[in-house]
């Protein structure tokens, strides 16, 4: 596990979607796309939401907490992605 002092948060401003925050940078974007939820793991940190920039990742999950929890995981394992 690594010591890292950044928290990812999933404010979710509209129904259905969540962004993906690290440091007050979006890293990602959530969507619930009929029952099982979507993410789109940006490459670099960005300013605002971007809609899918090129070369992101997807991850999916059954429910947003189920995402929540893999996404929270595999940072604190691996590290951001976003770099």
């Amino acid at each position: 596990m690594t010591e890292n002092p950044v928290r990812l948060a999933f404010p979710a401003y509209d129904i259905g979607a969540a962004d993906i925050l690290a440091a007050g940078k979006h890293v990602g974007m959530a969507l619930d796309e009929g029952g099982r939820w979507r993410a789109w793991l940006y490459p670099a940190a960005q300013d605002r939401r971007t809609p899918r920039p090129e070369k992101c990742e997807e991850v999916t999950g059954r429910t947003l907490g189920d995402l929540r929890r893999e996404l929270r995981e595999r940072f604190e394992l691996k590290g951001p992605w976003w770099v």
